[in-house]
């Protein structure tokens, strides 16, 4: 999840606002923050299947609430994301699509805390509107809001260009350390060392960093899966060198991965065991040494 959002103070003097608990607050102005700024899609890579995912939505679980929004804090349980939830939704402030895979959460009014200066000015305090002139009342709150949005792109450049640095015994330098390893074998047989002479241990780090905390992607054995997919396929191994590249197309990657192997976990399971027996057979009947034969099971 990246950039910033918007939201304006009126919240807290809504009637919905009032009658939240202080956690159920914090819950329903994390929903805002997380919801998609505009649409876009939602990859489940279990099951190889895209989700639309609009403007105002997200795609969220209680469990995922607890362990990423609050880190598990102990104030936090399964029955309170539970109640929150129903309450926000009887109270309108969202709706709830639950599946056997996910849940959708659409933000009712998230045009209301998203909008432009309309949005804001319609929202306004009302004893100002009555105390100054509408022109100046909008001039003075665009004046505000274009601070505002200069002080966040400030704060957001800042904070880009803060360089990390990761140990080498950090889970992603050692994400970053084995793809380089595999791309670096693959650029020694393919005579592409020039591509990966200058590769950047740390930036590599932090662009799995991103993979997980940014992009959601916590199945770590699905990466290493990608990982080892991607630097052994004919096409692909020599198109994804970086780890920037690995991580702009990892949902694309990871799809054509299941599309691939699929295939073979079917064509494995449909193995008829009579086979062997027969194979067996023409193996004794060769002159071969029965013991020798290799059946296959371990």
């Amino acid at each position: 999840m990246r950039g910033w959002i918007k939201l304006h103070r009126s919240i807290m003097e809504s009637s919905t606002f009032q009658k939240l608990t202080a956690i159920q607050k914090l819950i329903a102005i994390y929903i805002v923050l997380n919801a998609n700024h505009k649409d876009g899609v939602w990859i489940d890579y279990y099951r190889g299947a895209e989700v639309e995912v609009k403007r105002g939505q997200l795609i969220t679980s209680r469990q995922k609430i607890i362990d990423e929004w609050f880190n598990n804090d102990k104030d936090v349980t399964n029955q309170k994301i539970r109640t929150c939830l129903t309450k926000l939704e009887k109270l309108g402030f969202l709706t709830i699509q639950s599946t056997n895979w996910y849940t959708l959460i659409t933000v009712v009014n998230y045009d209301i805390y998203q909008g432009g200066d309309e949005e804001y000015n319609r929202h306004s305090n009302q004893d100002i509107t009555k105390t100054q002139p509408t022109h100046n009342q909008q001039d003075n709150h665009k004046q505000e809001v274009f601070k505002n949005d200069q002080e966040c792109k400030k704060k957001s450049s800042s904070s880009r260009n803060r360089s990390k640095t990761y140990s080498e015994d950090s889970d992603y330098f050692k994400m970053a350390q084995y793809f380089y390893e595999k791309v670096k074998a693959v650029a020694e047989e393919e005579e592409l060392q020039h591509l990966i002479i200058k590769a950047d241990h740390q930036k590599w780090a932090d662009e799995f960093r991103k993979l997980v905390e940014l992009d959601k992607v916590h199945d770590k054995h699905l990466i290493r899966d990608v990982i080892d997919w991607v630097t052994s396929d004919p096409f692909w191994k020599v198109n994804v060198l970086s780890a920037k590249k690995f991580r702009d197309k990892f949902g694309e990657l990871a799809l054509k991965m299941r599309s691939a192997t699929k295939p073979k976990q079917q064509q494995k399971l449909k193995a008829d065991p009579r086979d062997k027996e027969i194979a067996f057979q023409r193996w004794v009947q060769e002159g071969n040494n029965p013991e020798s034969f290799n059946w296959g099971d371990s």
